[in-house]
């Protein structure tokens, strides 16, 4: 789908992630605030109503029934047959095939989501209760830190798709990313790509940990703050129930998942520029590549250029020929994915702007001046030849077809000799009665 007022062929977004930004951004900028806020006047008048239970509650289903289906939603386009098996890449697809089993995969993501969103509100709602507001946020930041610095020893620090001139960006995706984790973990951040499963389970079970020591803590003050009504015991049974929610939801979705795949849940076999450093050099074709160069191309244009060895990306762009099958329409092929339809003049202009990232000019000169005269031999093919419409049919058939042609054509010629006949006939008729 297209997004924002010009539509260039930069702006199309696949409906998945379109809808996955917009109930992420709902999430963030609505549901955590709004419910942080109840939560923290409910601490303050100790006033449990109806009313606010219900509204709370509603939220936080209304969250995880999003981010549940959001979750699986990426999962189910790739149940294929090319990406069931044990070793296949990308490591998705851990949707179970029985009903029952997906079923219990997806009360387990409700669950887990609604019980890990619960007691990040609670804890975050009684750690500004109790202390005063710059702890929880100076907390934050040196939790971000400790964050940022794992994805940089991951060799992750730019996101995936990062434009490469903005220097804003990446730190604003970065932080994104970090607050899903601490609220709502869309399973898509397991993949090696974002944080691995080992980052992803590690930090699943650190926050059940760490907001229930806080919670426990802050609520351990509520009696020495004057102006909280809220006896800590009430409050702890709630967080309880909602921790147990949360617990039941993880070890269900466990329980049904799919073996082949449910390890990257918790385990990373690869960091993030070795799995990309795979797609560019695999025989293996995934997505809808049809040739090793579409693959390359999808994977070139998508991701960070930081994630790449520059070396083999420069001589992948050098060996490129008018010649080659990648070029053989106007633009290019349905197996570069997103980046199907595209012109050759983006193509090229795309990965100088990417290889600059690189800070070399000698070689970007070099794949400056090969990739125009590739434009140039590409601008100069004559135009592809009309195609003349196909006649159908076997040569049984055509033959057929001439024998009735045939047969019409006499038949015509009978009719017209008959009313020649009768025109003479009326004529020697006419002649006799015009005599005396």
């Amino acid at each position: 789908m297209w997004r924002g007022e010009d539509q260039g062929e930069d702006d199309l977004m696949g409906a998945v992630m379109s809808f996955t930004r917009s109930r992420i951004g709902e999430l963030i900028f609505e549901v955590l605030p709004d419910v942080t806020l109840q939560l923290f006047v409910m601490f303050k008048t100790g006033e449990i109503s109806n009313l606010a239970v219900f509204s709370i509650a509603s939220s936080l289903m209304s969250a995880a029934f999003t981010m549940a289906n959001c979750s699986i939603m990426v999962d189910r386009k790739h149940m294929n047959m090319q990406d069931r098996g044990h070793d296949t890449h990308p490591k998705l697809g851990y949707l179970p095939d029985d009903n029952a089993s997906l079923i219990g995969v997806y009360l387990g993501h409700f669950l887990g989501f609604a019980g890990y969103l619960g007691i990040g509100v609670m804890a975050l709602s009684s750690a500004f209760t109790s202390f005063s507001r710059v702890y929880p946020l100076l907390a934050m930041i040196a939790e971000f830190t400790v964050y940022s610095a794992f994805r940089w020893r991951r060799g992750q620090l730019y996101p995936i798709a990062s434009p490469t001139g903005s220097k804003i960006y990446p730190v604003l995706a970065t932080y994104s990313h970090y607050l899903m984790m601490c609220f709502a973990p869309w399973t898509a951040m397991r993949l090696e790509l974002m944080l691995g499963g080992s980052m992803f389970g590690g930090m699943i079970m650190y926050k059940f940990l760490l907001n229930s020591a806080v919670f426990v803590l802050a609520t351990g003050q509520f009696s020495a703050v004057s102006d909280v009504e809220m006896a800590a015991g009430d409050a702890r049974m709630v967080y309880w129930v909602t921790l147990c929610f949360g617990l039941l939801g993880v070890v269900l979705t466990l329980l049904c998942a799919r073996d082949s795949h449910r390890w990257t849940l918790y385990t990373s076999r690869q960091t993030g520029p070795e799995f990309v450093e795979w797609w560019f050099d695999a025989d293996q074709l995934i997505y809808d590549a049809k040739t090793k160069d579409q693959q390359r191309v999808t994977a070139w244009l998508f991701f960070h250029p930081s994630y790449y060895n520059k070396d083999k990306v420069q001589a992948w762009l050098l060996i490129m020929k008018a010649t080659d099958e990648l070029f053989a329409a106007e633009k290019l092929p349905k197996g570069c994915v997103q980046f199907s339809g595209h012109t050759f003049d983006s193509l090229f202009s795309k990965s100088l702007e990417r290889f600059a990232f690189y800070y070399n000019s000698a070689n970007l000169a070099k794949i400056k001046t090969h990739l125009d005269s590739l434009k140039a031999a590409l601008d100069a093919r004559p135009p592809e030849p009309e195609q003349l419409p196909t006649i159908r049919g076997t040569p049984e058939s055509l033959a057929e077809e001439e024998k009735e042609d045939v047969q019409i054509t006499g038949l015509k010629q009978e009719v017209l000799a008959k009313d020649d006949e009768r025109r003479e006939a009326r004529e020697i008729i006419a002649e006799l009665q015009q005599r005396p």
